[in-house]
């Protein structure tokens, strides 16, 4: 995202007269939508990279989702990692398909998109922006000249409220609620990287009854 905002006539970031895009390599978290790197680079797998730690995709997490969950520090020059924020390019594209495989009207299902403050911009006078249209046309949204977004919308959701996705503005990954079948989607696509977790219940506390939980969430 940043080398196309460069290539397109943007201001490089200069501390005196040394250009830093020029002369330094960020090795932290970027913030906000990617695609792809181009040639050369490959996809690796959370699961391939923790794997490298000794860790497990699937846990044991004994706390609620968040940056615990992820590895902290800098990450190799040959690692570009994941944003925070946002669903980078192909897995926003294989979401969206997964869950208009669900749909009964594919990709023309209504739904709604909401940007939080920091990802519309941090406009004091708007600080929340709320759209509707048919799901295929969400990436349109980050191509809008009338407003900067450089992340996937924070929560979008369908015009039925059968399904819900927020993205955490500080986190590497997005929750998805809605049906059991729809989870089951996710779950299986071949692209998706899927983690389901389940509060430790305190000791001498039931779990509910069959039937008492209303969705089924899917990480």
């Amino acid at each position: 995202m940043r080398r196309r905002r460069l290539a397109a006539g943007a201001e490089p970031s200069m501390i005196g007269d040394v250009n830093m895009d020029e002369m330094t390599t960020d090795v932290g978290i970027p913030l906000g939508y990617v695609s792809d790197p181009g040639r050369g680079w490959s996809r690796l797998t959370w699961a391939d990279y923790l794997a490298r730690e000794g860790r497990s995709l699937n846990g044991p997490h004994r706390t609620r989702p968040g940056y615990r969950w992820f590895p902290s520090g800098s990450w190799p020059l040959s690692i570009q990692p994941p944003p925070e924020g946002s669903l980078d390019l192909s897995s926003f594209d294989a979401l969206m398909s997964a869950i208009a495989s669900f749909e009964a009207t594919g990709t023309d299902v209504g739904c709604f998109a909401f940007m939080a403050g920091l990802p519309a911009g941090m406009d004091p006078q708007d600080l929340y922006h709320l759209w509707k249209g048919p799901l295929g046309a969400l990436p349109t949204l980050l191509e809008r000249k009338d407003y900067d977004y450089r992340f996937t919308p924070t929560n979008w959701w369908s015009a039925d409220r059968s399904w819900f996705v927020m993205t955490d503005y500080d986190l590497q990954a997005t929750k998805v609620s809605g049906p059991e079948h729809l989870i089951s989607r996710i779950r299986n696509d071949p692209f998706l990287e899927t983690v389901d977790w389940t509060e430790p219940q305190p000791e001498g506390r039931s779990l509910p009854a069959p039937g008492q939980v209303p969705a089924i969430e899917s990480w």
